[in-house]
């Protein structure tokens, strides 16, 4: 069974603060107590951190505890992240673009998680994967 936690929160020009790494560690661990009520059944048994490839703010986080919960990382975004300086290229990122402005990538955001965790001052971008998510009935924690 593969798992797929999405994470959105600011990124660019947002510090996330001690409460932010807490508060998003234990709604992580929270998801994964629900893998197997959320989770998809196929061959992959990995559980994935989905978030943005704009590596600052709660997408830094993001990915900090991934790695240091041995999780796997996908990052999609639009085609216009690849700009910013922040940008790492890391070795074991799954990379995925979507072409078009920031917020084109939502849809395929949405469509490749199993739970969503908001975290931070939240953006309209932020707001728009949160109501989506619902649409499509994917518990946000």
């Amino acid at each position: 069974m593969s798992y797929y936690i999405g994470v959105t929160g600011p990124s660019k020009n947002y510090l996330p603060n001690d409460g932010d790494m807490r508060e998003l560690t234990q709604k992580i661990k929270q998801a994964l107590n629900k893998a197997s009520e959320w989770g998809d059944d196929d061959l992959d048994p990995k559980t994935y951190i989905v978030s943005s490839l704009i590596f600052e703010g709660v997408t830094m986080l993001a990915h900090n505890i991934a790695q240091s919960m041995q999780l796997g990382y996908i990052g999609i975004d639009c085609t216009l992240s690849k700009s910013f300086d922040a940008y790492p290229h890391a070795k074991g990122i799954v990379e995925r673009y979507v072409k078009g402005p920031f917020g084109a990538e939502n849809e395929e955001f949405i469509k490749n998680i199993d739970v969503l965790i908001p975290i931070g001052n939240l953006t309209s971008n932020d707001r728009a994967k949160i109501d989506l998510a619902r649409t499509k009935g994917i518990p946000v924690i």
